[in-house]
């Protein structure tokens, strides 16, 4: 029997019934195809906090999200996340408008910051997560196949490593247990090389065990 038995179950009727199919993993919600996803105040930013802290409709979604991971472990099932996107908030538009003015760019530390620490926030507010996949290419932002002035000479098993690096730093800082997974849904041809961004040579593969 496989070791890990998971299906996407988004609402409890679906998690009692991965349950009563003896699998032990849920999905409990697949966030994608907006550019702010998952549900965080982004507390750790004062600029963007202070756009954020009063909106309803977030901790709504929270509440709700909640639940579900709630559920999931009453029911004895390992929960996990998934998103499609590496997400920002639409406020960065506002407050950091340089960091989009030619796309977003995961080669900038500072892109990097926002995701790693809004990834934190989520482990620490959801502590029930006990895995985050992700897809970095079948996104809105494009940050994989993104190419601007300050990135172009930047390969693209580069940029994905950034991105899953500045991801598995946000997790380390609440949870190093936390597991990692990255899907290859939406990777395709690259870039201006013509490389394909699935030829990631072994010493990068080996060095992180999280890639899959």
């Amino acid at each position: 029997m496989f070791e890990i038995r998971m299906q996407n179950a988004p609402s409890e009727k679906l998690i009692d019934a991965a349950k009563e199919e003896n699998l032990n993993w849920v999905i409990v919600h697949s966030y994608g195809h907006r550019v702010d996803d998952i549900p965080a105040l982004y507390g750790f930013d004062r600029k963007i906090y202070s756009l954020r802290k009063n909106r309803a409709d977030i901790r709504r979604e929270m509440a709700g999200f909640e639940k579900l991971l709630l559920h999931a472990k009453k029911r004895g099932l390992k929960a996990a996340l998934h998103s499609y996107e590496v997400a920002y908030p639409n406020e960065i538009k506002q407050v950091y408008p340089e960091l989009l003015k030619d796309g977003l760019c995961v080669s900038k530390p500072a892109v990097r910051e926002l995701i790693a620490g809004r990834i934190a926030e989520i482990a620490k507010r959801f502590p029930q997560i006990d895995c985050f996949i992700y897809a970095p290419a079948e996104c809105m932002a494009h940050p994989i196949n993104h190419s601007c002035a300050y990135c172009n000479e930047f390969k693209v098993q580069d940029k994905l490593k950034y991105l899953h690096d500045a991801i598995r730093e946000g997790l380390d800082s609440v949870s190093p247990s936390k597991m990692l997974c990255m899907r290859s849904w939406g990777l395709g041809g690259s870039s201006k090389s013509g490389a394909h961004p699935f030829l990631i040579d072994a010493k990068w593969r080996g060095n992180n065990p999280d890639y899959i």
